[in-house]
């Protein structure tokens, strides 16, 4: 959020139950407030703190929530994300093919710099390109030729997943 809408401050809170009480308790109206919640469709409590969350937002003018899955799902919507996580001739490209296909995010990008998993994101999303401390000689990505800034990492998430159909949604622009 700080590459896409450096004006934007972002604050979380401790749990979604926390999330929900500072929506209702809301009593700033010169503000606008933008809500990411991840949805989670096969636990009950999430789904219930979700609907409560909802009906505050829609008695606020000024409370916007984006329509989001979840942060994954953006990831691994993203149109670009073998190409990036693996080099062409990158040995882990035909042995993760199936994973392509059947697996979660975190067997896609484990033991890169584009690791994600609970608690964990690799340095390659948030850092420019080969700005990664521990890098090896012999990590390789689909990005060593074409490096990025983290900034036009993000730009790129930006316009290749539904993040580019959301933001606009809540009034949300992106820095050129």
């Amino acid at each position: 959020m700080r590459q896409l809408c450096p004006d934007v401050i972002v604050e979380s809170k401790k749990n979604n139950s926390e999330l929900v009480k500072s929506v209702r308790t809301l009593q700033d109206t010169e503000n606008r407030y933008i809500i990411v919640f991840d949805n989670s469709f096969d636990n009950l409590q999430i789904v219930m703190e979700k609907k409560r969350l909802k009906k505050y937002v829609n008695e606020k003018e000024n409370v916007f929530l984006l329509n989001i899955i979840c942060f994954e799902y953006l990831l691994l919507e993203f149109k670009e994300l073998i190409e990036w996580i693996y080099a062409p001739e990158d040995e882990f490209l035909q042995k993760r093919a199936k994973a392509i296909a059947a697996k979660l995010l975190f067997d896609l990008t484990r033991n890169t710099g584009f690791e994600v998993s609970k608690g964990i994101l690799g340095e390659c999303w948030i850092k420019s390109c080969c700005e990664w401390d521990e890098r090896q000689e012999d990590d390789i990505c689909g990005l060593d030729y074409n490096r990025l800034s983290v900034f036009d990492k993000m730009k790129r998430i930006y316009e290749e997943s539904s993040l580019k159909l959301q933001f606009p949604k809540v009034g949300l622009e992106v820095m050129a």
